[in-house]
């Protein structure tokens, strides 16, 4: 580990245990002031705070919160501290209680438990401001070079610019499959054809912290020869995973009567896991739907008014093991005559044929949208009404996109190698929001979005949820790829 990231790792650990001791310094004060109350002596009480201050240090760092990740998830340092805090302060009470030390006070250790999750975010932050502007003096960066072909280089190039500005320095580049362009993918980074002999002079002269490889059809020996090389350096090797990788499911190992069996299990959704992501579900739509009624009659008054035909639109989608069912929408499409009846846009097929033809089967500016429809789709108020697809158990909150049966037929004929992944994105329910969604959602190709899709329904928990739910947020506010 280099010096200046275990510094910042040194600098962040003790600024969280100097903060939860003040936590319970100021806790300890401010219930003085509420009255005339019987606290043990402040001396008495400063060893307490310094030996709750540790377990605090102890409970963040089994939650991972100061590993130097090469990818750093804010929100989920968020969350860990939130829950971290306050799971920590109820077992320091818990133990008073039960073990009746000494005398306490229980707003000292309710204060206790606020403050600290407060004080830890705002010293957070505070390190954020200050890592950025160690790193815009070109410090604590990971230099990174990045051996592969295109189009995936441009996509490691896109992805680690996305996670945060100077963070990483891509050094050079290594392409694997010459292009048929003679312009270069970066003109102000060295470019060169790959070569062993050459990259690993490279690797040795130079000051690299991470290798990528950006090309799934590479070969099996060549990765290991980089691999070899990296190892012996010290230096991170990461890599593009082919789209058929990602459909890899789980391995148990069973014992029925010393019989060893294996189970190849395509999810982690499984017993209390299920059950609690069906919970989160129920809480979530109907307090949503308790608060956001307001804008959706407004939304619904908007569309009526605006053009002919019902404000809501039945869609069928394919969901969970394949079965369909109608997905509700806010109609954000015209209404049109045809055989007779007025029917929804949709079935236009002229434009559904030309929507099918698109990479992401998205018409950017599909004449059949209304006024409303563009603004609802923009700020995403058209998906509001899938909440009630919630309660009824069809979706979830967070899911694989609902799709359409011809969608994912077109998708397979196309690409058969992606069948195994279509497979797998169908073990799980979909959702309003999802992993796509949150990674540039219609600027996503088709593809690519059913290979994120697939991925999530490998790897789907609890925890990923709420990360996909922080990570949504900004998303709709920016409306980031809607259409």
């Amino acid at each position: 580990m280099r010096r200046s990231k275990l510094l910042l790792g040194i600098i962040t650990l003790v600024t969280d245990y100097v903060l939860v001791v003040l936590s319970y310094v100021v806790s300890y004060y401010v219930r003085e002031k509420f009255g005339d109350v019987m606290l043990i002596p402040f001396m008495q009480f400063v060893p307490f705070a310094l030996m709750a201050g540790f377990l605090y240090i102890s409970v963040f760092a089994y939650f991972g919160l100061y590993k130097q990740e090469l990818v750093i998830d804010r929100y989920s340092d968020v969350f860990r501290i939130v829950f971290g805090s306050l799971l920590t302060g109820a077992f320091v009470g818990s133990v008073i209680y039960f073990s009746r030390t000494f005398d306490y006070s229980r707003l000292v250790l309710g204060f206790s438990a606020l403050f600290s999750v407060v004080f830890l975010l705002i010293g957070r932050g505070v390190m954020v401001v200050i890592e950025r502007v160690i790193r815009s003096r070109g410090f604590a960066r990971e230099n990174v070079v990045i051996v592969g072909a295109q189009p995936h280089i441009d996509r490691v190039k896109a992805s680690l610019e996305a996670v945060g500005e100077n963070i990483y320095n891509i050094k050079a580049i290594y392409i694997t499959q010459p292009s048929s362009k003679d312009s270069l993918i970066d003109p102000g980074l060295p470019e060169w054809t790959y070569n062993f002999d050459s990259l690993e002079k490279y690797l040795i002269d130079e000051v690299v912290h991470v290798v990528i490889i950006a090309d799934p059809a590479i070969s099996d020996s060549t990765s290991l020869e980089i691999f070899t090389v990296c190892e012996g350096r010290g230096i991170a090797f990461m890599f593009v995973p082919n789209v058929l990788d990602l459909a890899t499911a789980h391995v148990k190992t069973h014992e029925f009567a010393a019989t060893p069996l294996i189970e190849l299990s395509p999810s982690l959704l499984d017993g209390w896991m299920l059950a609690f992501k069906r919970l989160l579900d129920v809480f979530i739509s109907v307090v949503s739907l308790i608060f956001l009624s307001p804008l959706m009659a407004c939304t619904a008054i908007a569309i009526h008014l605006d053009s002919k035909g019902p404000v809501l639109f039945r869609h069928r989608r394919v969901g969970r093991n394949g079965l369909e069912f109608d997905l509700i929408k806010f109609r954000s499409m015209s209404m049109f005559e045809k055989d007779g009846k007025f029917v929804h846009a949709s079935q236009d097929e002229k434009t559904e044929k030309l929507k099918e033809e698109q990479p992401n089967y998205k018409l950017a500016k599909d004449p059949r949208v209304t006024k409303v429809g563009s603004f609802i789709r923009r700020t995403s108020i058209d998906e509001l009404p899938q909440l009630i697809n919630v309660l009824k158990g069809e979706i979830s909150i967070v899911g694989p996109r609902a799709y359409v049966v011809k969608e994912l037929q077109t998708q397979q004929n196309s690409f058969p190698q992606t069948k195994a992944l279509v497979r797998r994105l169908l073990t799980v329910k979909p959702g309003i929001t999802g992993l796509w969604q949150v990674s540039g959602r219609s600027n996503v190709d088709f593809t690519e979005r059913v290979s994120m899709d697939a991925y999530y329904a490998t790897h789907a928990s609890v925890w990923l949820d709420i990360k996909i739910l922080f990570r949504t947020i900004p998303v709709v506010l920016k409306g980031s790829g809607a259409m």
